[in-house]
C-alpha cells in the first residue's frame, strides 16, 4: 500500500500519515510487534518535516497502536490490529456516509447511488 499525501486535501498531512499506517495495520502489515520506520526515515521518504511524523506517530501511541521501545523505536502494539480494524471502519464508513448524504443532495437515490458504486467496483476490477 503506498502512502499517496495530498497537499489539497481537507485532511491534514499529519493525519493522512496516521490513516496509512491505521488501514496498512487493519491489513495486517506491519504485524504485532514489528517496527514502523524511524521519525526521521519516514521523513526523508516522503519529504515531509519530521514534526509531522512526530504529531502522527503521537497519534498512534495515543491510540495505543504503536508503542516507542528503547533503543528498538516504535512497535506495532498486541492491540493494534483490533483498534485499527475498528478505527478504518469508522473512518471509512464516515465517507460513505458523507457520500449518501452528497447523492441526498444532489437528487439521487441510493438505489442509483449504490448501482453507480457497483459499476465503479466493476471498473476498477474490485469483487
Amino acid at each position: 500500500m503506498a502512502l499517496n499525501l495530498s497537499p489539497d486535501s481537507r485532511v491534514p498531512i499529519f493525519e493522512q500519515i496516521e490513516r496509512y499506517w491505521i488501514y496498512r495495520i487493519a491489513a495486517g502489515d506491519p504485524a504485532t510487534g514489528e517496527r514502523i520506520p524511524s521519525v526521521r526515515d519516514m521523513a526523508q521518504r516522503i519529504l515531509v518535516h519530521p514534526n509531522t511524523i512526530v504529531h502522527a506517530y503521537g497519534e498512534l501511541e495515543r491510540a495505543g497502536i504503536i508503542v516507542a521501545r528503547r533503543g528498538i523505536g516504535m512497535e506495532v502494539t498486541a492491540d493494534a490490529p483490533r483498534i485499527c480494524k475498528e478505527k478504518r471502519e469508522s473512518l471509512l464508513g464516515d465517507r460513505v456516509r458523507e457520500l449518501f448524504v452528497e447523492a441526498e443532495q444532489a437528487g439521487m437515490s441510493r438505489a442509483d447511488l449504490v448501482r453507480l458504486v457497483r459499476e465503479i467496483m466493476n471498473q476498477m476490477g474490485a469483487e
